[in-house]
Formats: C-alpha cells, structure tokens, sequence
C-alpha cells in the first residue's frame, strides 16, 4: 500500500459475529501494515468503539446477529456523517440485491467471503485514497 498513509496511529474496525473471521481479517489488517485492529461482535458494539475511538477504515459484516451490518450504516451516518470513516462490507451474501443495498445507503465497497488478500488489500487502497482525496485525510 505504497500510495496510502498508514502509521501508528492509523486504526481499522472488524464488525463481525465470527470470532474466526474477526481474526483472519486481523492478521490480514497486520500484513498491511495496520497497527491498531479494533473489534467488535455486532454494529452496536462496533458504535460504542467508534465513539471512544477513532477508525479510519470499517470492514463490515452484512449480516449479523443483533445489529447487522445495514443498521450500523444507517446509525453511523445518521450520527456524524462528515467523520464516517471508509466502509467496506465483508460478507458470505453476494447477491446483487444485498450489494446494491449496502452500496445505496453509503458502503464505499463491498467483498464477498471468502476473503482474497489482492482484492481487500485493493478495495482498501480505493477506499483510503478517496478518503485522502475527498477530505484531505
């Protein structure tokens, strides 16, 4: 990720009900280069992170129990919508319907499970860079 800042101080958010997924994307986030990986289990744990702690990235399940991925969206922008950092949803639904609704209400991208390294790492890019080039983040 030669073309994105990411330091020490530079923090993506893991929102998934598997335990095992959260942990793969972890060591995923390591490899890039990320340093601080929060997680959280469903979208209402993911808000209580956000609130305490800033995230430049979100990768998202879509469905989840409790809070899934469309209600943390619509929460989160419904809170702050200049600071909603990139979101990226990682998910098993891939049909169009479940991607076109993530997309509608705001997702900047969305990766079907499971998850190639070349494709994340690559919507990741896509995503930080707009950022960078939208809010001069």
């Amino acid at each position: 990720m030669d073309n994105i800042k990411i330091n020490s101080e530079t923090s993506v958010l893991i929102i998934d009900d598997l335990v095992s997924a959260r942990l793969l994307l972890a060591d995923m986030m390591k490899d890039l280069g990320f340093k601080r990986c929060f997680q959280a289990r469903d979208g209402e744990e993911g808000l209580h992170v956000m609130q305490s702690t800033p995230v430049q990235l979100v990768l998202c399940d879509f469905m989840m129990e409790g809070m899934n991925g469309l209600e943390f969206l619509q929460a989160l922008r419904a809170e702050n919508v200049a600071q909603v950092p990139p979101i990226i949803f990682v998910s098993s639904a891939g049909d169009l319907q479940s991607v076109e609704r993530a997309l509608t209400l705001g997702a900047n991208d969305y990766l079907v499970k499971p998850v190639n390294f070349r494709k994340l790492r690559a919507k990741i890019e896509r995503a930080l860079n707009y950022q960078q080039v939208a809010y001069g983040a």
